[in-house]
């Protein structure tokens, strides 16, 4: 699973010029325990800082594995392998809340399921 996260209240999907969001894989293991692996950092963070924890990246992987092995989905004629689930979410006095899951079809070339969210400290 991808995952696009950023400070407060700045937008992931469409941030202001030269504003970059923390981008990190996370892959759920037979064993059902989440690998976090950074691909590249937020703009708004000093270097060496993440926008969020290793342990919440993990607790949201766990989650977002059950969100996709359970959400209730008719795929019609489409493959499963062809549908991601695109998510957002919010994390509030360390409190994750997904606030909507959609699915969407994966664009040739695409790299993965795709969560996007802000983390919030109000």
């Amino acid at each position: 699973m991808l995952v696009n996260t950023q400070l407060g209240d700045v937008s992931v999907v469409r941030p202001p010029s030269g504003v970059l969001a923390e981008t990190v894989l996370l892959r759920v293991q037979e064993d059902e325990s989440v690998e976090v692996t950074p691909v590249s950092g937020s703009s708004l963070v000093g270097d060496g800082e993440r926008v969020l924890s290793d342990s919440l990246y993990r607790q949201m992987g766990s989650l977002l594995d059950q969100v996709r092995q359970n959400y209730p989905y008719d795929y019609q004629d489409y493959d499963p392998e062809a549908v991601i689930l695109d998510l957002e979410f919010k994390i509030e006095n360390g409190v994750l809340f997904f606030k909507q899951v959609r699915p969407n079809l994966r664009l040739s070339g695409g790299n993965g399921s795709r969560g996007t969210g802000n983390r919030s400290s109000r």
